[in-house]
């Protein structure tokens, strides 16, 4: 218990805290991971993924936001990783990709409606053009906090970075349809692997002096949609996140909240180097090529006001899985 404090503590100290209101009775954090194709893998990274998860999902993580879930296989065998392994259901639907998009939640952490981006609402076909690998959402209810929390993989194809602007770009589409609905949740999460830094993070990447690599607040300040106002966007997550030789290289993955999430937040940054590098020092086996990121949100008190309960449409093709029964069950 003490060793989970001690990690949630430091993750808090490791990146900006903006003001929180005196008395937030209750805060829950969420975490991001590019968990590098998890699908039929061998027992040796088991044993060390399995090491690496009890350090990062402490048991003040409720939701996880999971990148790189090859097939149903691997999210039962990830569940079956997790700390507490039979209190998580995840959002989750098998596609022709081998690295599809999951959200996970447990204990007082509710998914009341889910699916995928860029789907078709009348037969479910997934728009590929729009996102190489499917992007899943979910509405979450954590205490008196509730909000729309996407997991996304942005397109590499090799660093080249225009493919990852491409599908930013379709996701700020999106979001511009979103905002419109009446029946949407104002409170948004985007969580994932972007493939592209913020204009701090550059400076800290081996990319720094990639030209075409750009920061996603100038894409969004050029855009000119959220920018300003109340849909502005904020982007957080400065640090290096991807570790293919296992230490930190490339500024990947962030969380970009709308103001509604951002009032929320207590602290947002790259989860403790050492939760993962312990894992699998001087082995050949790698836990991933990602560090995770950890955003703690306050859902109960600190002067926010309760959440109205949400009143959108759920989801037309829904897929929540339990880590205990093999089978599928609808929400």
């Amino acid at each position: 218990m003490l060793r989970s404090l001690g990690l949630l503590l430091l993750c808090a100290a490791l990146s900006p805290r903006p003001a929180l209101a005196a008395g937030c009775e209750r805060a829950f954090s969420l975490v991001s991971w590019n968990i590098q194709t998890f699908g039929d893998v061998k027992p040796r990274r088991q044993a060390l993924c399995a090491s690496a998860y009890s350090a990062v999902i402490s048991s003040g993580v409720l939701v996880v936001a999971a990148q790189e879930v090859a097939h149903i296989r691997g999210l039962r065998r990830l569940l079956d990783l997790l700390p507490g392994r039979r209190d998580w259901r995840a959002s989750f639907a098998d596609t022709p990709d081998s690295q599809d998009n999951a959200i996970l939640a447990r204990g007082g952490a509710a998914i009341d409606a889910h699916g995928f981006l860029f789907a078709d609402g009348r037969t479910g076909a997934l728009d590929r053009g729009r996102a190489v690998h499917p992007v899943r959402w979910a509405h979450v209810r954590v205490d008196d906090f509730d909000f729309t929390l996407v997991s996304l993989h942005l397109a590499f194809q090799g660093g080249n970075a225009s493919a990852s602007r491409r599908e930013l770009a379709a996701l700020l589409d999106w979001l511009e349809v979103y905002f419109a609905d009446p029946a949407s949740d104002p409170d948004v999460v985007i969580a994932g692997d972007f493939n592209l830094p913020t204009g701090k993070g550059k400076t800290l990447s081996r990319r720094a002096r990639s030209r075409d690599w750009t920061p996603l607040e100038e894409m969004i300040r050029e855009d000119g949609r959220f920018a300003e106002g109340s849909h502005r966007l904020a982007v957080l997550v400065d640090e290096p996140t991807s570790r293919p030789g296992k230490i930190p290289q490339n500024n990947y993955d962030h969380f970009i909240l709308s103001p509604g999430a951002l009032a929320r937040l207590v602290s947002a940054g790259r989860t403790p180097r050492e939760a993962v590098d312990r894992a699998d020092r001087d082995l050949r086996e790698r836990v991933s090529d990602h560090y995770p990121i950890t955003a703690t949100f306050c859902s109960q008190g600190g002067g926010v006001k309760p959440d109205a309960p949400f009143a959108g449409r759920r989801a037309e093709f829904p897929a929540v899985i339990a880590a205990g029964p093999p089978e599928p069950t609808g929400l």
